[in-house]
C-alpha cells in the first residue's frame, strides 16, 4: 500500500516529515543524498528519532545520541551500543521504501 506524504518540495524544506500510520509514527526524511523513510522510534528505548540531528544520512537520537544510518537503517557501532546495553539484534529501525512521483513523496507501506 502506498500512503502519500507530501509534496517533494514541503519535505525538502522541513527536511523531517512525521506521520502516523495504524499507531506507527513514520519519519520521512530528506537529506542531501536522497529521501529516507523509517519507524520513528529509537532501538534503544523507543524514543522519537524526529527531534534529533540530521547529517548528511545520520540521524542522532536526541535522548541517549544514538546514531543511525539512513541508508542502512541501522545503529552506527561507534561503542555506543555496547555502552547502553544493546544487543546487535536490536540496532536496526524499520525501514520503507520511498516512492516519488508526480512531484510527490509516498511511502510503500
Amino acid at each position: 500500500m502506498e500512503i502519500r506524504v507530501c509534496e517533494k518540495q514541503e519535505l525538502i524544506q522541513k527536511k523531517k516529515i512525521r506521520f502516523v500510520y495504524e499507531r506507527h509514527l513514520i519519519l520521512v526524511i530528506a537529506s542531501d543524498q536522497g529521501f529516507y523513510a523509517i519507524r520513528d522510534k529509537c532501538p534503544h528505548m523507543g524514543a522519537s528519532l524526529f527531534p534529533g540531528k540530521l547529517e548528511g544520512t545520520v540521524i542522532q537520537c536526541k535522548d541517549h545520541g544514538l546514531r543511525i544510518d539512513l541508508k542502512t537503517a541501522s545503529v552506527i557501532d561507534d561503542g555506543k551500543p555496547n555502552k547502553l546495553h544493546m544487543n546487535e539484534s536490536d540496532c536496526h529501525v524499520r525501514a520503507y521504501q520511498i516512492i516519488e512521483k508526480d512531484n510527490e513523496i509516498w511511502v510503500e507501506i
